[in-house]
């Protein structure tokens, strides 16, 4: 008989996992610094939120060895409570579904592996959450393009609970806004210009504000309700379209998408720019890497160039490859 057949564990899980998706498959080219992100984003997360109030859960998708022995240390070392390691890239919508069906805590705040976490994201995000009616999940900041998909609850919402308040303008600072079209390599005058179509829904209830929206990089929520807005089929795409079909789930089923009137969070994206560097230095963490500059006019010219003759290379070969059934014999 196993001799802990009978024994009992005094352990249990906090009310909060932070569950956080990985998925680095090497270290050249767009991946090359992701690791130094990656270690960047933990490291702010345990410096700025409360560790006796959360455990972490670490999907890893397929990622390289080196990343795969990383986390292992840290699971070994106690930083991280729980680590599924995945032989493949399943996609982002199918590894969220296994992380929050696994995570024990009945909130579950989940995360990208390029977010930096300012003090006090936990406990702004906690007291939204828990003060709201009718909460979907809340956010560490506020995007003005995320006002423009979503918030089919909204009128709904206001009239099922008239104490909640709303204001309407344009609030959110544009420092954000360039920052963050800055971290997914957007130019930033045309992602201005586009997003100013929107307005900022501003709400207050019970003396605590939000915005009417959330983002899904990063968000808090619980967890018998994100598990309502989960896909209910497996979904073969990798990245592009799961996480904003859940974030309008869960508009559909009626519940709010809300974020913090202040910016908690910051998204890095694939490098550390001058501007993150400074950032990360405020906080008090020692940076991975130096910060990253853009390369030169001449450099940019070159690489599309390549890029270009290497599309139409791929474009040949897949002719060739598919037409050749086709061919007169012989040929």
């Amino acid at each position: 008989m196993a001799p802990t057949r009978h024994d009992r564990t005094a352990w249990r899980p906090a009310k909060v996992t932070l569950c956080i998706l990985t998925y680095i498959p090497n270290q050249i080219g767009y991946y090359a610094r992701r690791l130094e992100v990656f270690k960047t984003s933990l490291s702010s997360i345990f410096a700025n939120t409360p560790s006796d109030q959360y455990d972490i859960l670490v999907f890893d998708n397929g990622s390289c060895p080196e990343v795969v022995d990383f986390l292992r240390t840290l699971r070994d070392e106690g930083k991280i409570d729980w680590l599924m390691l995945s032989t493949h890239n399943v996609g982002a919508g199918n590894a969220l579904v296994f992380m929050f069906r696994a995570a024990p805590g009945e909130i579950v705040a989940y995360s990208d592996d390029d977010v930096l976490f300012y003090p006090g994201w936990f406990e702004e995000s906690l007291k939204i959450l828990q003060t709201y009616p009718k909460v979907g999940m809340v956010s560490g900041r506020p995007l003005r393009g995320h006002f423009g998909y979503g918030n089919q609850y909204l009128a709904n919402y206001l009239l099922q609970f008239p104490e909640v308040s709303q204001t309407c303008g344009h609030f959110i600072p544009d420092e954000w806004e360039r920052e963050f079209a800055t971290s997914i390599n957007l130019e930033v005058d045309s992602f201005m210009n586009h997003n100013r179509q929107y307005q900022d829904i501003l709400l207050e209830y019970r003396g605590v504000k939000a915005y009417s929206t959330a983002t899904h990089f990063q968000f808090m929520a619980n967890r018998n309700v994100i598990l309502e807005g989960l896909q209910p089929d497996w979904d073969a795409r990798l990245m592009s379209g799961p996480h904003i079909e859940i974030d309008k789930r869960i508009d559909a089923l009626g519940y709010a998408r809300l974020s913090t009137p202040e910016r908690y969070v910051r998204h890095l994206g694939n490098v550390i720019s001058p501007d993150d560097h400074a950032a990360i230095r405020e906080l008090g963490i020692t940076p991975f890497a130096p910060p990253w500059t853009p390369p030169g006019r001449l450099s940019q010219e070159i690489f599309r160039m390549v890029n270009g003759i290497k599309g139409r290379l791929a474009t040949w070969a897949f002719m060739v490859r598919n037409l050749r059934p086709w061919w007169p014999s012989g040929f």
